[in-house]
Parts: structure tokens; sequence; C-alpha cells
């Protein structure tokens, strides 16, 4: 045999060796799409994390909200901290929450760092609540009446005796009570030890409704910024108007508000609504824009409401702009109306915009689908958002929000 056919010979043994080889690979090798069947799934489908952390307010209806949401998709656990608002905003700008809860709007500097860290942000209201006066006057069982100005000057220490006569005004079966007993029934403020969302609202209001009052926040304003309204210095307003920085008392949270006051003769105090219904506890009566004297009776909370939304409609209501700065928290207490309550706020919630992570996007949107859908149920002690507010909401969610660049509307459609 030649050299020149063992050559050839050669060549077609190694041609033929690679041929089987490949034939072999070829049949044996799981086809790209049976690969990708087995380690992807359909991004709606995939299991997610959501933490949500911050107010305590809404706290009972979050929670139903989280149930409903985990039982329409199984994939989605949403972890709750109710840590306080402050914190809420914390954890969310150092990234530890995706949706920050928080009773009145975000501060301004908080907001530009969350938008400078994250980009867009949508900021809305998830649920309404009110700030409830509650008392203990000794031998008095009746139900008090209160302007706005009065309870200004009871916290400030310018009324300090239930039977003053500008107390008595609008309350007789006080007055008999402050005759029949011959004394003075002296007054105990009793405010949050702590810096406080409900406190805020509390004190914005009283500074809607007494110029003096106004005129003393805004000192303190200058002083510590924004921090002054959710921690008054009472004790320097006391000592103003009384003299003794013991005029009145500090206790933390509602609870300590509400135990205060009812082992306290005389004491005045301010709580959540929902703490008030749950716990049974007598509120007073607060003369409105109108001029009546309304209890924070359901009905009267949601009159309240909306005739807020009609203000905030007429405002051009953007949850895409600075809620703090537009002052919407300022712009809804006191709202007219013949049978609006008028201490009333709207509980927060703020996320951004654009995401990475398509299974998280999915996730946020779904549980606010439910949290600002048109058809919901209000656990005991909340009033629902108006649903002008829920669908201004929802279609900037549905506009705006993004994967990559990608709108989330492409792959959860229009729900």
């Amino acid at each position: 045999m030649t050299k020149g056919k063992q050559i050839g010979i050669i060549v077609g043994i190694i041609v033929a060796i690679i041929v089987i080889a490949s034939a072999a690979y070829l049949i044996t090798r799981p086809s790209t799409s049976s690969q990708a069947s087995k380690s992807s799934a359909p991004p709606s489908s995939l299991s997610v994390t959501i933490r949500v952390g911050g107010a305590t307010a809404p706290m009972y209806q979050i929670n139903y909200w989280i149930k409903v949401t985990e039982q329409k998709y199984p994939n989605i656990t949403i972890v709750y901290d109710a840590v306080g608002s402050g914190k809420g905003i914390a954890g969310f700008l150092e990234g530890i929450y995706d949706i920050a809860l928080h009773d009145p709007p975000m501060p301004t500097r908080q907001w530009e760092q969350a938008y400078k860290e994250y980009g867009p942000l949508l900021e809305c209201p998830d649920v309404g609540g009110a700030v409830v006066i509650i008392y203990n006057i000794p031998h008095f069982h009746g139900i008090i009446n209160l302007t706005g100005p009065l309870i200004a000057d009871i916290f400030m220490g310018k009324i300090t005796s239930w039977c003053d006569r500008e107390i008595l005004k609008y309350n007789p079966g006080l007055a008999k009570i402050c005759e029949k007993y011959g004394t003075d029934i002296p007054i105990r403020p009793i405010v949050r030890r702590e810096a406080s969302g409900t406190t805020f609202i509390f004190v914005t209001y009283l500074t809607l409704v007494s110029s003096e009052f106004r005129t003393i926040m805004e000192k303190q304003y200058n002083e510590k910024g924004p921090f002054a309204f959710f921690l008054p210095d009472w004790q320097s307003i006391w000592v103003r108007y009384t003299h003794n920085p013991a005029y009145g008392l500090s206790a933390k949270g509602n609870y300590g508000i509400a135990s205060t006051v009812k082992t306290t003769p005389g004491a005045i105090g301010y709580v959540e609504w929902s703490y008030a219904i749950f716990n049974n506890l007598t509120t007073a009566r607060i003369m409105n824009k109108a001029g009546r004297f309304v209890a924070p009776t359901y009905g009267n909370i949601e009159a309240a409401f909306e005739n807020a939304a009609k203000i905030l409609e007429q405002a051009h209501f953007n949850p895409l702009t600075d809620l703090w700065k537009e002052k919407t928290y300022e712009k809804i207490l006191n709202p007219p109306g013949i049978n609006s309550y008028p201490i009333i706020f709207f509980s927060h919630l703020t996320i951004k915009l654009h995401y990475k992570d398509l299974a998280k996007a999915i996730g946020i949107y779904r549980f606010l689908s439910i949290v600002w859908s048109l058809h919901n149920h209000y656990v005991k002690g909340y009033i629902p958002v108006p649903v002008s507010i829920r669908e201004i909401c929802l279609n900037a969610m549905r506009s705006h929000m993004t994967v990559n660049g990608v709108p989330i509307t492409r792959y959860v459609g229009g729900g």
C-alpha cells in the first residue's frame, strides 16, 4: 500500500470518529428549550419576598391586605415591620424596605435623598384616620364639646381649669358639676413622650386654628426643622404660660396616653381614632369649620375625607411629587362640610418606580393593586381613601412603573 493511501485511510478514520462522536453528543445533549424550561419560569410565578416597614397606625389594615395578597398570590411573601414612620423611611433609604409606611408625607429632605438614590418615586395614601381627644373629668360622665382654639389654649396652658367660663359656655352639663362641687377642676394635658406622626397631625391642626400656637411652633420649626412638629418642646410652652414645666405629663404611644388619662384626674390627651375604637374610649366632640360640634364617628370622618378629596383634586394632587412640600397633610385638615370631623389624616406609603428585579416589581405591583382596589374591605377603625385618590394612585403606578426600562404592564397586563 502506498504511503498516500495510508494517509487517506487514517484521515477517513479520524473524520468518521468525529462524525460519530458529534452524533452521539447531539443525541444525548438536552435541547436548549428543555434547559430553559427547567431553569426558568414565568416572571409572575417566581417566588419573591416584599419587605414593608414603618408606621404602626395602619397596622391592622396592612396585615389584612398582606393576608389577602398572599392568599391570592402564593408565590408572594410580604414581611411587615411596624417600627414607626421614621425608621420606615430610614430603612427605605438604606434599601432594607421595598415599601416605606409613614403617617405624614415623607419630609422633603428624605424625599429628595430617595429620589437621588432611586429615581422617580410614588407616594400615596393607603388609609384614612383621625386624631381624637380623650379626657378624665372628675364627676363628669357626659360628652365634652371643644373648639379648636380651646384645645390649643388648653395644651398651651392658657386655660388650666375645666371650670373656665370659655369651656362652660359650650358645656352646660359640666357647668352643673362645677357648681355642685364648688371647686376648681385643674386640667392636666398628656402629650406623647416620643416623636410621633399622631403628634404631628395634632400639632399641625392646632397651628391652623390658633394663630398664637402657630407662632410658637414656627419658632420651634426654625430651630429644629420638621422634627419640632413630631416632638414639640411642650415644657417651654407650659413655662411660658403657667410658669410650671410640670403642668402636663408625657407618655409613650397611644397606650401610654390612654392609660395616663385614665388614671389622672382632670387629664386630657390625644390618640388615634382606631385605638380609641378598639378600646372603647370616650372622645370629645370638636367644632368643625361649619360651626358644628361633631363626634369622631365613622360617618363624620368619612364625610370629612370625601370633602378633603375634593380639595386635593382641585389642587391637582400628584403622587409623583413631593407631598410634604405640597402640604397635602395641611390641606385636608379641618375640611368644609356640615358633618366633617376636623382632625383627619392620610397614612402614606412610598415606593420607587424603576426596578431591575422583575419578580420584585410584580410582587409590589400586585400588593398595591390590592391596597388601592376600588372594591376594598377596610378593617374596623380605618376609613377608605376616597375612590378618586385611589384611582390617581393606581393609574400613576400603571403608567410609570418600569423594569429595566420596560413598562410593568407588559408583564401584568392592566391588572
